[in-house]
């Protein structure tokens, strides 16, 4: 039980990095919207690394698989409301604050 309560910690101190590093994006309700496409897809990406391993032949694909779904998300939530740019910058940003964050865990 343990082990579920720290990836319940690490997602939300997770969410809270990510919403502080893409606080200049100027977007009604930004960071909440941070935290839905976290939540959406920050766990079936830490399955797919569980299940096929953390090797960066692996995991670099499924992060640059989980930005592209994250810019997806971002530009359904504002369409025609923001640059297709600017989300997908807040999207690179998201993932790398989060991979990082991720292998400074791991050392």
């Amino acid at each position: 039980m343990t082990e579920f309560w720290n990836a319940i910690v690490w997602e939300w101190v997770n969410i809270v990095l990510e919403i502080a590093a893409t606080s200049w994006v100027r977007l009604t309700r930004f960071p909440l919207a941070v935290a839905v496409v976290n939540i959406a897809t920050h766990p079936l990406l830490m399955v797919a690394v569980d299940r096929w391993g953390r090797d960066p032949t692996i995991v670099l694909p499924l992060e640059a698989a989980a930005v592209a779904v994250e810019w997806a998300i971002l530009a359904g939530i504002y369409r025609n409301k923001a640059s297709h740019r600017i989300l997908l910058a807040a999207s690179f940003v998201m993932n790398a604050v989060s991979f990082g964050t991720g292998v400074l865990l791991a050392l």
